[in-house]
């Protein structure tokens, strides 16, 4: 909607500021998927937290590997018909920022032969504030008051100078007061949503994440204190009121809103000091706010424990069996000699037989002794046979000490088909010697260092002998040499 204004200017609204098709994208069955992705994009390449970008844009192919990277990390994304399935991630990822482009997220610029991603300035800030809406929180009532408060104190000590500040210090005193006006409401909001939890755990869940933390004005535990910031609201006040009433203050405000406001044929700069100043009285009515979110949440806290009290004092799913029980009493069906569930025992609800029955003594159970039985010869030579051969089968630095100072004499080079294999664990060095020499062939020095195989060889050097193989009656390797270079 535009309003039109003397001097043949009309004001513009959103949707002339905005690209016509810019919700396109999050109106789709992935919206979520493309808000995540604009989220990924503002933040790597167009946010303030991003490097600072190249004065022309930043290439294609940069922009659309980000958007891989982000397709293979968010595989949850609803397949459509201009994106076949079997599409892959460059493809689709070409067609997610071509969509980016046509719906004015993004702007494509031509350089030469090569193309460069851009996003409009008022795009961006669209952005910015959809982002800062969607992760905004509990507010922190005392930082802004500080904020507005300090604020107005340098203006007030410099008003020549620090006039231009008074805008955006307005701006925050109504963004403060419209957070707290709408507390009451996203109470109950809350605790209506809260309602319908099926079980006490639930609700107590619920409770503790929507309604504390995430609906809780952050510092309210200390808004009654006499050191929080919102004790300044009267001297807010007063300096909105001398802005306002003094004459020499009112005139050098106004020739600051003349000088920021005074070449927009659309705006009155009078009118808009007017409108700022009846944004910091808000101030008058913080009490009042305050007040009611006192109710809001004593009101919500009440009908939370009286819940809580009702789950934890009644039987689970005890009116769903009443309900049933009276209709099938009142159902004209029945005969009259049926039986009827109730969800009460027969009898007298009140009675000596209902009575709890006193406690029984019951006795300790004594564990029964537990007697340590003995192996037997045979049990005893089947345990120390498998110790044996789970020795046999290890190499360790002991036995690979052993097995070279008898085969391997001191500064000797031997070759595989030398190395005698008499027993098992002959047998397991030597093909562990072959390991070794096929390590040392692939592996650099330093990498060799790592491998825990490699520190139970200190002292013997190993070398591969490409093409030639040993072959012995029990297995065949690559040819190897083996080289003891002094004492192990």
């Amino acid at each position: 909607m535009t309003i039109s204004r003397a001097g043949g200017r009309t004001s513009l609204g959103i949707f002339d500021r905005l690209p016509v098709d810019l919700f396109r994208p999050l109106a789709s069955e992935n919206r979520e998927r493309m808000w995540e992705l604009l989220v990924r994009l503002h933040d790597v390449f167009f946010g303030p937290d991003a490097t600072l970008p190249p004065e022309d844009g930043f290439p294609h192919r940069t922009v659309t590997l980000e958007i891989e990277r982000h397709l293979l990390s968010t595989p949850k994304w609803a397949e459509e018909a201009e994106a076949g399935a079997e599409a892959t991630p460059q493809a689709r990822a070409n067609q997610y920022l071509d969509r980016l482009i046509e719906s004015g997220w993004l702007r494509q610029e031509r350089i030469g032969v090569r193309n460069f991603i851009v996003m409009p300035p008022v795009v961006q800030k669209v952005l910015e504030l959809l982002q800062q809406f969607a992760e905004e929180g509990a507010p922190l009532v005392g930082g802004k008051v500080q904020v507005i408060y300090n604020n107005l104190l340098a203006i007030e000590g410099d008003p020549e100078t620090q006039a231009h500040a008074l805008p955006e210090t307005a701006k925050q005193a109504r963004s403060l007061v419209a957070s707290l006006a709408g507390i009451g409401v996203r109470v109950r909001e809350v605790m209506e949503r809260l309602a319908t939890e099926e079980t006490a755990g639930k609700f107590v869940a619920a409770f503790f994440r929507d309604y504390i933390s995430e609906l809780y004005i952050r510092d309210y535990h200390n808004m009654r204190t006499n050191n929080h910031p919102l004790r300044h609201r009267h001297d807010i006040v007063r300096i909105a009121y001398r802005f306002r009433d003094e004459a020499a203050l009112r005139r050098t405000m106004m020739d600051a809103y003349t000088r920021l406001y005074g070449s927009r044929l659309d705006s009155d700069p009078e009118a808009l000091f007017e409108r700022d100043i009846s944004r910091l009285l808000k101030f008058q009515d913080v009490q009042q706010y305050l007040d009611r979110v006192d109710d809001s949440v004593n009101r919500a806290t009440r009908q939370a424990l009286s819940y809580l009290r009702y789950k934890l004092r009644s039987h689970d799913r005890i009116e769903v069996v009443i309900s049933n029980t009276i209709s099938l009493l009142t159902s004209p069906d029945r005969a009259p000699d049926a039986e009827v569930p109730t969800p009460f025992a027969p009898g007298l609800l009140f009675s000596e037989e209902r009575l709890r029955p006193p406690a029984r003594t019951v006795e300790d159970i004594r564990p029964p002794v537990m007697r340590r039985q003995g192996l037997s010869p045979e049990q005893r030579a089947r345990a120390e046979l498998w110790r044996a051969m789970t020795r046999a089968r290890q190499v360790t630095r002991m036995q690979v000490r052993q097995y070279a100072k008898r085969c391997l004499p001191a500064g000797s080079r031997v070759r595989s088909d030398d190395l005698p294999v008499t027993e098992v664990s002959d047998l397991v060095i030597f093909m562990a010697f072959s390991r070794a020499a096929f390590l040392t062939q692939r592996l650099s020095p330093s990498a060799l260092r790592h491998v825990p195989l490699m520190m139970t060889f200190q002292g013997l050097a190993f070398r591969a002998e490409p093409g030639e193989v040993t072959e012995t009656p029990y297995i065949r390797v690559p040819r190897f040499y083996v080289e003891r270079k002094g004492e192990l």
